[in-house]
C-alpha cells in the first residue's frame, strides 16, 4: 500500500467559475472605484490582484529567498500578476489559461525546459492616507489634487522554474529553453543562462534565438538540485533567481556481470510485446489533455501494449546456452501512475527502475549485491514485465497469462537436461495481476500449467489500498479552495489527479474511494469476500505463495480510530506545506482530517476553511476577514471498519527466527523487502540492524 497515497483527490466536478461579482473582488472594485486608475505605473496593482505569492522577495536579484521550486506556484504568481490589472486600458498580459498548455506541452520535450515570467506593478503606499496622498470616505479611497508624491511604488518580480518538477532523465538535468517568457515589461529576452552552483559559472542555453541545451550529471544521490538561472534583455537589464529539479540518481550494479542498465535504444525495442485484443477507449484521457496541449499527438505515454524485457543471466555466457531463457524471474510491475497521469509522473517504471532500487541495497559491512545474487549466485534470467496499469485487473491478468506463455516457449532445458520452473514477483498492483492471472489459469487447465513454481507478491493489496477518506475529502475541498478561481482549475497537477482517480484499476484498489464533489463514497466490491478477485485467488494453488510487505509498522497499530491525523489553523504562510513564506499573510487556512471512526459510529473526518483579509493603509480601509471557501463537514460513512489504523502486516520481523525453513514474515517500516523472501532465491536473506545480509 505504500505507493497508493497519491490516490487521495476525486473525481473532477463541475467548475466553480469565477465571476467579478464574488464578495472580495466586489469590495475591491468598491475600494478603488473612484481612483484615477491611469495614474497607476504600469496598470498593475497589488492589492487589487489575489496577493498569494509574496513577490517583495521575487524581485530578480539572486538572493537564497529568490526561489520558485514548483510550476504550480509559477502559476500562482501569475495568477497574481495577471488578475491585478486595474487599468483596462493598458495592454494584458496573456491569461494563465493560455499559457498552460505551451507550459504544459513543453513537458514532453526531449528536454527540461524553463518557463520565465517577468513583470512590473505598483503597491500601494502603506502611509498614503497619513500623508494626504489618498483620502477616505464609506470604505472607498479617493484621489488627492495636486498631490507632491505618487501613492504608488514600483516594483518588480521574476521568475524561472523547470515546468517539469522532476528530471524525466536518470541521473541528469537536460535543460532547454522553448522561449517560454511571459510578463509585461514589453522586454525581449537575449540570453538565458543557467549555473549548476558547482563552480563552473554560467552557461548559456538561449542566444537571440538559438537554443543551446546543457546537461548536468549528478553522481551523488537523489534529490533536489538547485542551480542560478540568468536573464539578460536586449536593453542589457538583467533578472537572476534561484530554482531546482528533482534528480533520480542510480547506480550501476556492483557486480561485474550482474543486471546492467538498458540503454535508451533497449528501452524502445522491448524483447516481445502483447498487443491487447482492443486498446481502452482513451478518448476522454485524449480530450483531457488535448485541451491543455491542443498540438501534442500520439503521447508515448498512452501506449498501451505489454512490453517484455529481458536481462539473460550472466552464467551461461559463452555456453550453447547464452541468451537464452532457461531459468525466469519475472517481475510484474505495480500501479503507474505515469500511465494516466504523466504530468504528474513523467517518469515510467521500468526495467532501469527495478534495476536501479535493487543496487541501492546495501549491507554492513560491505555492499550486498541483489542482482549479483539473482544472477551470478542464482541463474536467474531477469524479466520485467512492464504494461498499461489503468486497465482493469482482470484484463491485465489475460495479458500476463499471454506473456507467460510466450516466456514458456521461448525456455529451454537447463544444462542438465531440466525444465526449470517459473518464479514469478508482483510489485504492489502487480501482485494482484499476477495472482489473478495464475489463479485463473490453473483453475482453467486445473494444473499448473504456467510452469510457476512460486508467487511473491510484494506490498500488495489483496484486501484493499487504504487512502484515509478525509485525506480524500481533503484534496477535493482544498481544490474548491477560491483565490480568485478555485486552485483546481490553476493547477494541472490537481487535474491529473482528479483524473486518475477515475481509473478502472484504482476503482479496484481503494477499500472507499470518494466519487464526487458532494462527498458520495463507495466500498470495493472487486475486493471484498464474494467479490470478483476474492473468488477467484481462494482456492490451494500448486505454487508456493508468499505474500510480503514493506507496509505500515507490521503488526503495530497505525493510529486509533478517529485521530486526527492533520490540523493547521492560522495563516496560510505559517502552513508549511503550502509553500512557506511564498504566501503572505493576506489568507487563513483551517483544515482538520480525521481517521475514520469506530465501527459502528460516524463522525466528521475533513473539514476546510478559507479566509481572505481585505485590509489596506494599516487597517483604516476594508472589512477585514472573508470567507472565500468553507466545504461542508466530512462525515464518514456508517459501519466502516477503521481502516486507517490498520497495520500494514501481522508481526514484525525480528519477532520470527529466520532460520526455520517456511517462515515469511512481513517486513517492517524502513526495511527493504528483498529480506523477506529467504529461500525464493535459493538461499536465505536476514537484516542486520537494518540492513540486508545473506545467512
Amino acid at each position: 500500500m505504500k505507493k497508493i497515497l497519491f490516490l487521495t483527490a476525486m473525481l473532477l466536478s463541475t467548475a466553480y467559475v469565477f465571476s467579478q461579482t464574488d464578495s472580495v473582488r466586489a469590495e475591491q472594485d468598491n475600494i478603488f472605484q473612484n481612483i484615477n486608475k491611469t495614474l497607476i505605473p504600469t496598470g498593475y496593482l497589488n492589492e487589487y490582484g489575489p496577493e498569494v505569492v509574496d513577490k517583495k522577495w521575487l524581485a530578480g536579484i539572486l538572493i537564497d529567498s529568490n526561489f520558485i521550486f514548483h510550476i504550480d506556484v509559477f502559476n500562482m504568481l501569475y495568477n497574481d500578476i495577471e488578475n491585478s490589472q486595474i487599468n483596462t486600458s493598458v495592454t494584458a498580459m496573456l491569461p494563465l489559461d493560455s499559457v498552460m498548455p505551451y507550459t504544459n506541452a513543453a513537458r514532453y520535450d526531449t528536454l527540461s525546459n524553463l518557463a520565465f515570467i517577468s513583470a512590473d506593478y505598483s503597491v500601494l503606499r502603506e502611509d498614503a492616507l497619513q500623508q494626504n496622498l489618498f483620502t477616505a470616505s464609506g470604505n472607498q479611497i479617493f484621489d488627492v489634487a495636486n498631490r507632491t508624491e505618487s501613492p504608488y511604488i514600483l516594483k518588480h518580480t521574476f521568475a524561472a522554474v523547470p515546468v517539469l518538477p522532476e528530471s524525466p532523465f536518470k541521473n541528469e538535468i537536460r535543460l532547454g529553453c522553448q522561449q517560454l517568457f511571459y510578463g509585461n515589461t514589453g522586454k525581449t529576452v537575449s540570453t538565458v543562462q543557467v549555473n549548476f552552483l558547482d563552480g563552473g559559472g554560467y552557461h548559456i542555453i538561449y542566444n537571440n534565438g538559438t537554443v543551446t541545451p546543457i546537461t548536468k550529471t549528478f553522481s551523488d544521490s537523489s534529490g533536489y538540485k538547485k542551480f542560478a538561472v540568468k536573464v539578460q534583455y536586449t536593453d542589457n537589464s538583467t533578472d537572476e533567481c534561484y530554482t531546482h529539479q528533482y534528480v533520480n540518481v542510480i547506480s550501476q550494479s556492483t557486480g561485474v556481470n550482474s543486471f546492467a542498465i538498458l540503454s535508451a535504444t533497449e528501452l524502445k525495442n522491448p524483447d516481445h510485446i502483447i498487443q491487447p485484443s482492443s486498446y481502452m477507449n482513451v478518448a476522454p484521457k485524449l480530450a483531457w489533455f488535448q485541451q491543455q496541449i491542443p498540438f501534442l499527438v500520439n503521447l508515448q505515454h498512452f501506449n498501451q501494449d505489454m512490453k517484455i524485457y529481458i536481462r539473460y543471466s550472466s552464467l551461461r555466457q559463452g555456453t550453447a546456452l547464452e541468451n537464452k531463457i532457461v531459468k525466469p524471474f519475472i517481475v510484474v510491475e505495480g500501479y503507474d501512475i505515469t500511465d494516466a497521469s504523466p504530468l504528474l509522473k513523467p517518469h515510467n517504471y521500468d526495467i532501469n527502475s527495478l534495476i536501479s532500487e535493487w543496487n541501492k541495497i546495501v549491507s554492513t559491512p560491505t555492499t550486498f549485491d541483489i542482482n549479483k545474487k539473482l544472477d551470478e549466485d542464482g541463474g536467474y534470467d531477469l524479466i520485467f514485465i512492464d504494461y498499461y496499469t489503468m486497465r482493469s485487473i482482470t484484463e491485465n491478468a489475460d495479458y500476463l497469462l499471454q506473456a507467460i506463455d510466450w516466456i514458456n516457449s521461448q525456455k529451454v532445458n537447463n544444462s542438465l537436461g531440466v525444465r526449470e520452473q517459473n518464479v514469478v514477483m508482483g510489485i504492489s498492483m502487480g501482485g494482484l495481476v499476477s495472482r489473478y492471472a495464475l489463479a485463473k489459469k490453473t483453475k482453467e487447465t486445473n494444473n499448473n500449467s504456467t510452469e510457476t513454481r512460486q508467487l511473491i507478491t510484494m506490498d500488495s493489496p489483496h484486501q484493499g489500498a487504504n487512502v484515509p477518506l478525509g485525506m480524500q475529502h481533503f484534496l477535493y475541498d482544498f481544490g474548491e479552495v477560491k483565490i480568485v478561481q478555485p486552485i483546481k482549475n490553476k493547477s494541472d497537477d490537481l487535474k491529473a489527479f482528479y483524473y486518475l482517480n477515475e481509473q478502472s484499476s484504482t476503482q479496484q484498489q481503494l477499500i472507499w474511494r470518494v466519487t464526487n464533489g458532494n462527498g458520495s463514497q463507495v466500498a470495493n466490491s472487486f475486493l471484498a469476500p464474494g467479490g470478483v478477485y476474492r473468488t477467484m485467488v481462494d482456492y490451494t494453488a500448486p505454487y508456493q505463495f508468499l505474500a510480503v510487505s514493506n507496509g505500515s509498522q507490521c503488526g503495530v497499530q497505525v493510529m486509533e480510530p478517529g485521530a486526527l491525523i492533520l490540523q493547521r489553523s492560522g495563516n496560510v504562510a505559517t502552513v508549511s506545506w503550502l509553500g512557506g513564506w511564498l504566501f503572505r499573510n493576506k489568507y487563513r487556512l483551517a483544515v482538520q482530517i480525521n481517521a475514520l471512526p469506530a465501527y459502528g459510529t460516524q463522525a466528521q473526518i475533513c473539514s476546510v476553511v478559507m479566509e481572505r483579509n481585505i485590509r489596506l493603509f494599516q487597517g483604516l480601509i476594508g472589512t477585514g476577514w472573508k470567507t472565500t471557501s468553507n466545504s461542508s463537514a466530512r462525515i464518514s460513512p456508517a459501519n466502516t471498519f477503521p481502516w486507517d489504523g490498520v497495520p500494514g502486516g501481522i508481526r514484525n520481523f525480528t519477532d520470527k527466527d529466520l532460520s526455520q525453513a517456511g517462515q515469511y514474515p512481513p517486513i517492517g517500516k524502513d526495511k527493504t523487502f528483498f529480506g523477506n523472501l529467504l529461500s525464493s532465491f535459493g538461499r536465505n536473506f536476514i537484516f542486520i540492524e537494518g540492513k540486508l545480509a545473506t545467512e
